[in-house]
């Protein structure tokens, strides 16, 4: 925070996920909280998630909807370790599902769906 975001106040941080439940993690902020100099870090709060692996969850389908509602999305980046992601049918495109299974649309319009395909929601970086 110190380093990407010098000059703006932050009230609060909220942790989920695996920094969520590390009670390491959480005493260093509030040390590190206890040096800062500014008088915003007396206003500042640390959040910990009553469960921190359902909050990143939780999160993930909100941002989902808020984008399909607004067309926003609240997070523009997200950095992972890891890429998460559901199975599902896709659209068959012959370009994209090569050698994928496809089977007809169910409500015979001609169009063709691929079978067990994965809509990433987080991709590694």
């Amino acid at each position: 925070m110190e380093k990407n975001r010098p000059s703006q106040q932050v009230n609060y941080l909220i942790m989920s996920g695996g920094l969520g439940s590390s009670k390491y993690v959480r005493a260093g902020i509030e040390t590190w909280l206890q040096k800062e100099p500014h008088q915003a870090a007396r206003y500042f709060k640390v959040i910990a998630a009553e469960e921190p692996q359902l909050g990143v969850a939780k999160g993930l389908v909100l941002d989902r909807l808020q984008e399909c509602g607004t067309g926003q999305k609240s997070m523009t980046m997200r950095i992972a370790r890891r890429s998460y992601g559901v199975i599902c049918s896709q659209r068959y495109d012959s370009k994209f599902h090569i050698g994928a299974d496809r089977v007809p649309d169910q409500h015979k319009t001609g169009k063709y769906w691929a079978t067990q395909q994965i809509d990433w929601f987080i991709k590694k970086v």
